[in-house]
């Protein structure tokens, strides 16, 4: 399941990395193309980006399921954002600004786990912490890439070997 701020976020980012991309190629380009041009294509490409990443979100057999939620489940989301551990968010940069949304549409949502390797910007262990004794959960929410493996796999070492080999590439 994707929680609705963590679709909203990698649909904008997509398109960027595309429009990057293009840029940076674009920008090699001397001759023929002119600049109104080279922003179609810039465009272009990030709306591509986009409407592929949207494809494979409504895929019945795809991975993920984007949630969408309700006035209420927003509300409540929002409110437990803004009542994380003190300390619990580094809101030292521009994308500490979504983590503590995130963080609450996942609880709101009761999702099994959240999978991140943003240290920079988030303190899994207090989260995990108040997560803990604040809504009754008997597991951490947060988890960096390896442990969401190990969750996963229930710790079957061979499990994640394979599913390394499957989809690691």
């Amino acid at each position: 399941m994707e929680v609705p701020e963590v679709y909203a976020q990698t649909l904008s980012r997509v398109g960027l990395i595309a429009e990057s991309r293009w840029e940076s190629e674009l920008g090699r380009v001397h001759t023929m193309p002119t600049d109104a041009d080279k922003q179609r294509i810039v465009d272009s490409a990030a709306e591509g980006a986009r409407t592929w990443f949207k494809g494979e979100m409504a895929r019945e057999e795809g991975a993920f399921v984007p949630l969408e939620e309700t006035l209420d489940q927003a509300w409540a989301a929002r409110r437990i954002a803004r009542n994380l551990p003190a300390g619990s968010i580094r809101r030292n940069d521009q994308l500490a600004e979504v983590d503590p949304l995130i963080i609450g549409q996942a609880i709101t949502f009761d999702v099994t786990l959240l999978s991140t390797n943003n240290l920079g910007t988030i303190r899994h262990e207090p989260i995990n912490a108040w997560v803990t004794s604040t809504f009754g959960r008997n597991r951490h929410l947060l988890y960096v890439p390896d442990e969401t493996l190990q969750e996963l796999s229930n710790c079957d070492r061979e499990q994640t070997y394979e599913w390394t080999i499957a989809y690691g590439a």
